[in-house]
């Protein structure tokens, strides 16, 4: 887009419209009497039209530059409103991720609790077992009773056998 024109620029431009018809146009012509008025006067026309045709090119193009302006702003406009619909969405699927972080959180945190509950009850079952096989083992020695010895045997040939782990029902 060109800048307004100044006054002195538009009185160049006129000057230069007009300028090279009038030098022809009154070279050696008389301009007293009813004859010269009659001359002046179609001079006046002639002037009048070439700087309405000057001034009607400038309001063509300020019209023009106005269009293209007034598009250029809605274009603008448009292009704000969809990048706000754009950071809207983006602030609400932020929202929705923060949610399903404090979600994700609080299952892992649940999860970590109940390992650490299974990992006190695995301590506590096979401290239990230590101790019933040192009882066994006390028995085994200390007793002269066959049944009691025969039957702490069986006991620690029980424990030394796998068994399938049990769930517990929350």
């Amino acid at each position: 887009m060109t800048d307004q024109p100044t006054p002195d620029s538009l009185r160049e431009q006129y000057a230069a419209a007009i300028r090279p018809a009038m030098l022809l146009g009154l070279q050696d012509a008389e301009l007293d009497g009813e004859g010269g008025t009659q001359r002046i006067n179609e001079w006046v026309d002639w002037i009048a039209e070439k700087i309405h045709k000057v001034r009607d090119r400038e309001m063509k193009q300020l019209a023009a530059g106005r269009a293209t302006w007034t598009a250029k702003a809605l274009e603008m406009e448009q292009a704000a409103e969809q990048a706000e619909a754009a950071l809207e969405q983006a602030e609400l699927d932020a929202e929705q991720q923060a949610r399903h972080f404090r979600t994700l959180s609080g299952e892992r945190e649940s999860y970590r609790q109940a390992w650490k509950d299974e990992q006190k009850r695995r301590a506590t079952a096979e401290a239990a077992i230590e101790r019933v096989q040192r009882l066994c083992d006390l028995t085994i020695a200390a007793s002269v009773r066959v049944e009691a010895v025969q039957q702490a045997r069986d006991t620690l040939a029980a424990l030394d056998q796998p068994q399938q782990p049990t769930t517990t029902e929350a």
